[in-house]
């Protein structure tokens, strides 16, 4: 449990890496939960967590070695989420003599969508080798909607393996 406190104290404006310190000031009001999923899911993966790394080392942000690619090729689409939405806000809160192709906003929030439904399959993929499907797969179901009967019985399973 104080590996998950020493995570909470990170803050990604101040230990993110020079994209997420500059643009996290765009979003953190709209999506103060980013935050969360960024300490929970990302810094794990990265040199962060490896006390023989500085902070002050360029490697500190990086990806360890050892992450397997689906972790991986989570923590690219989340990152890439991330750059592509507060983009497109940096975008629009421009000066307006500045805006002058407001078609840039449209590209940037699609590429975060795109960004998106590859999170979305990239955890479906690291659930899958718990046996937990996290975002419906089903045709004309909202995304991200979860199955939550299913992750709730799961869960119950789960408890009972590990004696909880």
């Amino acid at each position: 449990m104080d590996e998950l406190n020493s995570l909470d104290r990170l803050d990604i404006g101040v230990h993110g890496d020079r994209h997420e310190r500059e643009l996290w000031p765009l979003l953190h009001k709209r999506f103060p939960s980013y935050e969360i999923l960024w300490r929970r899911l990302i810094v794990p993966l990265t040199f962060r967590i490896d006390r023989s790394v500085d902070s002050g080392d360029p490697k500190w942000i990086r990806m360890r070695p050892d992450v397997p690619e689906m972790y991986e090729q989570m923590a690219m689409a989340h990152y890439s989420i991330f750059y592509f939405l507060s983009r497109a806000m940096k975008r629009v809160f421009e000066d307006a003599r500045v805006f002058k192709y407001p078609e840039d906003v449209l590209f940037l929030l699609d590429s975060a969508g795109d960004n998106f439904k590859r999170f979305m399959q990239a955890i479906n993929a690291i659930g899958a080798d718990s046996g937990i499907e996290v975002f419906d797969r089903e045709p004309g179901d909202r995304v991200g909607r979860r199955h939550e009967k299913n992750i709730s019985a799961e869960m119950g399973q789960r408890r009972q393996q590990i004696g909880a």
